[in-house]
This record gives C-alpha cells, sequence and structure tokens, in this order.
C-alpha cells in the first residue's frame, strides 16, 4: 500500500509525485491511497484518476492524524507513505525489492531522499529515509510533526530508489520563518509531553538552526546531553551527536571559538560516540580553531577529517547519509571542500608544502562557494613563501583557466606587489610561466618575468 499525503499546493510537483507513483502500480501489486488534506475543487478529479481511495481528512495540524488516517485504510503487506512534493527518480530497485521476494528478509525500509538547496538543483544532500514498513498489527505514525511510524520490527533494507524534494528551498527568508513558526510550537508541545523523545529534540534544534535563533538551539543542545548523560544505547548515541552538534553551531556561530575548542575536546573524549561522530566533531574543530587562527590545530584535524572521510569512501557511498546523525550528511560536498581548503591553508603556514600536492587533485576548481577563497589563499601563501617548484606552474596553470580563480589569485598578487616585494618577486617567477593571457594582470606578470629573463 502507497499512502499520499496531499494539499495540492503545487500541482506540477503533485503530477510528478503520481506519475512516478503510477510506475510502482503498473508493475506490481499495490494500492494507492490518498489522503487529501484540503486539494481544490479542480484537483480533486485528478487524483481520482491515480487513487484506488481518497480519503478526506480535514487539516488539524497533526501530520500523525492525517498519514494515520490513510494507514487505516491501506490493506496491504506492507505500507510506505510518501509526500505531494516528492516523485521517485526511478523505481526498479524498489519493485524488485518486492518482486524477487527479497521483501520476506526484513521488517522495513529505507530509500534514498534527495533534498535539495536551490532551485537550480545543483545543490543538495542525499539521505537515506525510513519510508517503508511491514504492515504489522498496531503500526501507527507518532508525532504532530516530523512523525514517524511504529513498531519498527526485523531487519532493514536499503533501496537505492531515489525521490527528488525540493521543499527545504525558499525563495526567501520569508519561507524559511514562516516554516519555522508552523513546526516550532507542535515540537514544544510534544517535548513537554515527552521530555525524554531525543527526535523531538533533534528536529526542534534543526527548526532553531533554520531561524539562527542559536540562543535557543544552544539551551535544547544542552539540556538533552545532561538528559542522556548517562545512557549507553545505539540510538542514543547517534542522537548525541546531533546535541555536540547543536552547541557547537551555536558558540562557533556567535564567535566563541575557544569554548568550542574546550567542548570539542570533551566531546572527543566520550567512548560512547559513534565513528561518525567523532569524524562530524573534527570537523567541527577545524571551524573552531580557523576561528581562533590556531593552524598547526587546523591542520590535524583536517587531515583527521579527510583521512576518515577516505576510509569511509573504501567501505561506503559517502554521498549518503543517514538522517539521525549530524544536520545534513557529514561527508557532504561543502563539508569536504571546506576541510580539503582549510587543509591546504593552514599546511603551508605550518611549514608543509606537500598538502598541495596531497589535496590538489581532489578539490573541485568549480566551487564557487566559501572554501574556494581559503584554498586559494593558501595557495598564493605556498608561491609566495616557498621555493620555486615547477608543480608550482602547473598548479597555477590549471587555476588560471578558472575565471573566478584567477581573479581571486591576481588579487593576492596585487596585494604582495604592494606590500611585500620578495613574495611578489616568487609570484612573478610563478605566473610569469603561466601561458594564458585572458587577465591583464597575469599579462602584466608575464611581461615581468620575460624582462627579467630577458625573453
Amino acid at each position: 500500500s502507497i499512502s499520499l499525503l496531499c494539499s495540492g499546493r503545487n500541482k506540477d510537483e503533485m503530477i510528478k509525485c503520481l506519475d512516478s507513483l503510477m510506475t510502482i502500480r503498473r508493475r506490481m501489486s499495490s494500492e494507492i491511497v490518498i489522503v487529501d488534506t484540503g486539494c481544490g475543487p479542480d484537483t480533486k478529479p485528478l487524483l481520482s484518476k491515480y487513487a484506488d481511495k481518497i480519503v478526506e481528512f480535514k487539516w488539524c495540524n497533526d501530520f500523525a492524524k492525517a498519514r494515520n488516517a490513510g494507514l487505516k485504510e491501506c490493506s496491504g503487506e506492507w505500507f510506505m507513505f510518501i509526500d505531494d512534493d516528492e516523485w521517485f527518480e526511478n523505481t526498479d530497485a524498489l519493485v524488485d525489492f518486492f518482486n524477487s521476494g527479497e521483501y520476506k528478509k526484513y521488517g522495513s525500509a529505507q530509500y534514498i531522499i534527495r533534498n535539495y538547496t536551490d532551485f537550480d538543483g545543483k545543490g543538495y544532500e542525499d539521505a537515506w529515509s525510513q519510508r517503508l514498513m511491514k504492515h504489522v498489527d498496531g503500526l501507527s505514525f507518532h508525532g504532530k510533526i516530523h512523525e514517524y511510524l511504529v513498531p519498527v520490527t526485523g531487519n532493514e533494507a536499503k533501496i537505492k530508489s531515489m525521490i527528488h524534494h525540493y521543499g527545504y528551498v525558499y525563495k526567501d527568508k520569508t519561507g524559511v520563518y514562516k516554516k519555522a513558526q508552523r513546526n516550532i510550537p507542535p515540537l514544544l508541545e510534544m517535548i513537554k509531553a515527552e521530555p525524554n523523545n531525543a527526535q523531538w529534540r533533534a528536529q526542534l534544534i534543526q527548526e532553531y538552526r533554520n531561524i539562527r535563533d542559536f540562543s535557543s538551539m544552544e539551551q535544547i543542545s544542552n539540556e538533552s546531553l545532561e538528559i542522556i548523560k548517562d545512557i549507553d544505547q545505539r540510538t542514543t548515541n547517534l542522537f548525541r551527536g546531533m546535541f555536540y552538534e547543536g552547541v557547537l553551531i551555536a558558540q562557533i556561530n556567535t564567535y566563541r571559538y575557544r569554548e568550542a575548542a574546550e567542548n570539542i575536546r570533551k566531546f572527543l573524549s566520550d567512548k560512547r560516540n559513534t565513528e561518525k561522530c567523532n569524524v562530524g566533531l573534527c570537523y567541527y574543530a577545524v571551524n573552531a580553531y580557523w576561528g581562533l587562527k590556531s593552524y598547526q590545530n587546523v591542520f590535524i584535524y583536517a587531515q583527521r577529517y579527510l583521512e576518515s572521510y577516505s576510509e569511509f569512501s573504501k567501505k561506503e557511498d559517502t554521498t549518503i547519509d543517514d538522517l539521525t546523525f549530524m544536520c545534513g550528511n557529514i561527508f557532504g560536498r561543502y563539508k569536504v571542500l571546506y576541510c580539503i581548503s582549510r587543509a591546504v591553508a593552514a599546511g603551508v603556514r605550518c611549514g608543509n608544502i606537500s598538502v598541495i600536492k596531497d589535496y590538489f587533485n581532489s578539490f573541485d576548481l568549480e566551487y564557487k562557494d566559501e572554501p574556494i577563497i581559503p584554498f586559494c589563499h593558501g595557495i598564493s601563501y605556498a608561491f609566495a613563501n616557498y621555493d620555486f617548484d615547477q608543480t608550482f606552474v602547473t598548479i597555477a596553470s590549471e587555476m588560471c583557466k578558472h575565471m573566478y580563480l584567477r581573479t581571486l589569485l591576481m588579487d593576492e598578487a596585487r596585494k604582495a606587489e604592494k606590500e611585500k616585494p620578495s613574495q611578489f618577486d616568487k609570484l612573478v617567477d610563478v605566473y610569469g610561466m603561466v601561458d594564458n593571457n585572458d587577465d591583464i594582470y597575469l599579462l602584466y606578470l608575464r611581461l615581468i618575468y620575460a624582462f627579467r629573463h630577458d625573453r
């Protein structure tokens, strides 16, 4: 049974969702149950073309009640739920899971949700999400918002089918705050009713993060850590990483780097931490020590993070993570590039020139977000402060093919020309051998080089 919660707010996405569900419906024994939470009169006839059953539900600000209304009408041996702003890329793996009989070995299953961070579809994070469950007695949704199914029975499968979701992309900050205003009050009510429910607390932390309410975020994170301080249990240990993160994000974003660094040392000493939790703490250590300009520590923790990334990459798909870990994938593209950029920038300042050769080919030179700036500054620092190496010319030539990177490098060269003549001379030796005439200042450096070397 496939249960769809449908409000009809975005008709195009709703049709994509329904069409993708039909690729399941046509190929295996299944039914589609649509819970109508407020669709307009023009949408209702469309729903009837897809649904085996339509459940009319008067919206009452309770997602669990809405989903349970659909679940009640489902008769399948297994149950799957989805929203009308999500649609499958390809359902082959999901269909094969059932048609092959593989499902009989499991009690629940996850598939991949691709949560986009921009409307162009270029930024996103993939996460495993438990959306399928064996339809056992007593199965029901729990929670007014960020609801989940209980009871969970048997082993859990991972099905490599993926859905697209743009629900976390907003045209402006108004959308972010509007959603937070909807989500925070019921979460606070749920925590009051179930003060030890770690999931509600973790979700509230993320809501506060979205609206940059770092004071509330830190408070609820510390309260949560106090509640679970004596518990050593797998699920709790996973959530502990998120509570750590709530504290650290709040402190780093309010420039309390030394406090964050002290907490990181304390958090890392906890033997209950999962491997990925400790990797996440290394990532935040890079953030904190970068703020303190403690480059030796930045270099140590960035390398530790990148070594772990390399090890995890050998045994699993690091582009996908579990929702129960940190806020987002700890091996997300931004975080990996952030640590590479800091490893390079801090490493060269600590006298380690080999760090450029170690990480240059791992960095995405097309990336235009924040990590590119310290990465370029680190490269420029190496060119200006170390003895000439032919590898520098190769690296400079590759970087100068990209206009944005070339501009950053030339800005550093201009600064050196005004303030540090000895460093400028070394930069001339590198850029003078770069075969590129697309930048007037780079051409100027090439002319200086040619004059010095009588070419």
